[in-house]
């Protein structure tokens, strides 16, 4: 098989290093498809099989300290709409691609609870609603603060659709980027970066009703 490969690349041609993460994928490819082969009997055993694939490199996760996360929410809450989008991620840990596909008929207000059942990819074409990385639906438990604030923002979303002469349901997402159409924002939204020294020797005036005061608590 490397002397087959070899005779792919042209003579001359200097292939680049590939990283671990390629050399995985391509081994996961080929893998399967020897290992079909073998299954239909044109080979006896899987050569790809025998072969070590590289280990994935593990990262330690870097999370914002309250601090930070205080200040960031109470930057984005200029805007309700993406401070509430930034609170629920935080306080949930859900996918940007499962937030991106949360429509309301998930929210459920009386066992104040999120129904995660969808998530949103961004490929070239366009936007594809798909599975959830799992595969499996879960039940995210709100406080009654965050569904609050899921109240206020569907009756700005109400009033938005009405004075636009456009009915609302439950089958809107509850983060659009427009009222005329049932659109969910993109899972790739923009991530603001943390305020720096100089934004934050400017205090933040947070309304009584917002959550980013409590990650300081």
């Amino acid at each position: 098989m490397p002397r087959a490969v070899q005779r792919a690349i042209p003579e001359g041609t200097r292939v680049p290093p590939l990283s671990g993460s390629t050399i995985r994928k391509i081994h996961y490819i080929v893998s399967g498809a020897l290992e079909q082969a073998v299954r239909w009997r044109h080979l006896g055993v899987n050569p790809a099989a025998l072969a070590i694939a590289p280990s994935a490199n593990h990262t330690e996760p870097d999370p914002p300290s309250a601090e930070e996360a205080a200040a960031l929410i109470g930057a984005a809450w200029s805007d309700p709409d993406w401070g509430l989008l930034l609170w629920l991620v935080m306080i949930t840990g859900m996918r940007r691609g499962e937030i991106s596909a949360l429509r309301w008929r998930h929210v459920d207000f009386a066992a104040a609870r999120l129904i995660v059942q969808r998530a949103n990819a961004q490929p070239k074409a366009g936007l594809k609603e798909k599975e959830t990385k799992t595969r499996q639906q879960r039940r995210v438990a709100i406080d009654p603060q965050t569904a609050a604030l899921l109240l206020e923002h569907r009756q700005r979303w109400e009033q938005r659709c009405e004075l636009l002469g456009v009915p609302f349901s439950d089958d809107r997402f509850v983060f659009s980027p427009g009222s005329r159409r049932i659109v969910a924002v993109r899972p790739a939204f923009a991530q603001p970066s943390l305020p720096t020294a100089g934004d934050q020797a400017r205090p933040t005036q947070h309304p009584p009703s917002r959550p980013a005061p409590l990650l300081g608590d």
